[in-house]
């Protein structure tokens, strides 16, 4: 059940070779031993070395070392919103149907640089083994027309393919311009808020009715 939670994702092929290559670390850590036991630390260093098939030719950042609460320093309300937000929902899916909740399609965390804003995004996806995609705007914009609303549709099929998952769309206020700006309703920008926007109405509803205790949440971050 614990490996089942830290692999989001993965395939069958994805786990054969996860096991393959714990099996080699166990080996490797027992090369004098004549019974080499697979533990549990050694599909964590496995895990370090394999991502699910879906990630590997993906966009933005996809992997990253496991960030808990206990190393960022302060910040309490934050994480507890954090926590409300993204792990309960993932955690406790029969309590908020019971009571009627509903989860949380996106969450906004602004301030200026060097606040935690990635690490808390890292901390919450860590705590909640959700698969984590970061995008910010080079992975997306594109000088091809329609490249961009193309990649941006891409992780969020992504993401899809391995809930739970986080997106975390960094400086999103760089991507989707501000909105006192003139809109002329063709620009790339635009274009690229209207399939965001499309793709957040999408969140949660077609794995509710599938996966039943299957979430993909949004998190995004203005500096």
């Amino acid at each position: 059940l614990e490996l089942a939670e830290i692999t989001p994702g993965f395939v069958g092929a994805d786990l054969t070779s996860l096991c393959r290559e714990a099996a080699m670390h166990a080996l490797f850590r027992n090369c004098r031993d004549s019974v080499c036991p697979v533990e549990m630390s050694d599909f964590l260093e496995a895990l370090k070395k394999i991502q699910p098939s879906s990630f590997r030719s993906g966009i933005g950042l996809t992997d990253f070392k496991p960030v808990s609460w206990d190393q960022i320093g302060g910040l309490e309300d934050v994480k507890l919103k954090l926590k409300q937000s993204i792990e309960w929902p993932i955690k406790f899916p029969e309590a908020f149907v019971r009571m009627g909740l509903a989860r949380p399609k996106g969450i906004l965390l602004y301030g200026p640089s060097g606040c935690a804003k990635t690490m808390l995004v890292k901390a919450a996806a860590s705590s909640s083994h959700c698969s984590f995609l970061a995008v910010n705007g080079a992975d997306l914009f594109s000088p091809l027309v329609g490249e961009s609303e193309k990649i941006l549709s891409q992780v969020f099929r992504q993401a899809r393919a391995n809930t739970p998952a986080i997106v975390f769309l960094d400086e999103i206020d760089a991507i989707l311009g501000s909105r006192s700006e003139t809109k002329t309703g063709c620009g790339v920008q635009e274009r690229v808020l209207s399939v965001l926007l499309n793709e957040l109405d999408g969140i949660g509803v077609k794995l509710t009715e599938r996966r039943g205790n299957k979430t993909e949440m949004e998190n995004e971050s203005q500096n």
